[in-house]
């Protein structure tokens, strides 16, 4: 553990915050891949179920609300640059929502946060302890520790780029099982609605395949639909 990271460059995409969460406890960052955050000493919403829910190809500012959302129109254009024939777009924003009858918390994220929310499915079923820095142009942390209960305190932080200053977006206990339920369903949503989208602009450009290397997020969700994806994936 440290007391303070390295310089953070939020236009490059270069920091430590993907290494590293902070305890406001001791005022001390502690590595992710060789240490456990403690728990935090304040009292966690205990819940019983939580909504957790996605708008596909919208977007929001670090803070803003769900209701805040902006409808962004970039998904039709994605598609048609995956399949080599816009070169508009290279990216399709969402924006994830996670509520309970006291917080509600709300964070936004390209293609690539979609990937990094799986992975922390997969950790949070799978370990005791589970962090994600969901994308490297993303302020958002995601943190879970889960006991022998399966009970599972999650917390979000948000990691401003320009200084130090974590501040706690969520926190609630909740069972572990359920957790990785919603957000799996979240990312099933997101593929359904950006699989359709490439289907559709398939039919119309009459292409047949996403071009192979323009997107490894899309590559490891949608194989089958890359050319030579058997030579691309591990």
């Amino acid at each position: 553990m440290k007391r303070e990271l390295n310089v953070y460059n939020f236009i490059s995409g270069i920091g430590e915050y993907d290494e590293w969460s902070y305890c406001a406890d001791d005022a001390m960052w502690y590595e992710d891949k060789k240490e456990v955050l403690p728990l935090p000493k304040n009292k966690s919403e205990i819940v019983k179920d939580l909504t957790c829910k996605i708008k596909v190809d919208s977007f929001i500012t670090c803070g803003e609300g769900w209701n805040n959302a902006e409808q962004e129109k970039d998904l039709e254009t994605y598609a048609q640059y995956l399949l080599g024939t816009n070169n508009a777009d290279d990216c399709v924003s969402s924006v994830v929502c996670l509520r309970t009858a006291q917080q509600e918390c709300s964070f936004c994220f390209s293609q690539y946060g979609i990937w990094g929310l799986e992975e922390f499915a997969d950790k949070v079923k799978n370990k005791s302890f589970a962090t994600q820095y969901i994308e490297q142009w993303s302020r958002c942390k995601l943190i879970a520790w889960s006991g022998p209960h399966g009970c599972t305190r999650l917390v979000i932080h948000f990691y401003n780029e320009d200084d130090v200053y974590p501040a706690t977006q969520l926190d609630i206990t909740v069972d572990r099982e359920k957790l990785v339920s919603k957000l799996k369903a979240v990312v099933e949503i997101w593929k359904d609605t950006v699989r359709n989208e490439i289907l559709k602009q398939m039919k119309i450009l009459s292409k047949h395949t996403i071009q192979p290397d323009l997107d490894f997020a899309i590559t490891h969700f949608f194989p089958k639909l890359v050319k030579n994806s058997d030579k691309l994936l591990p």
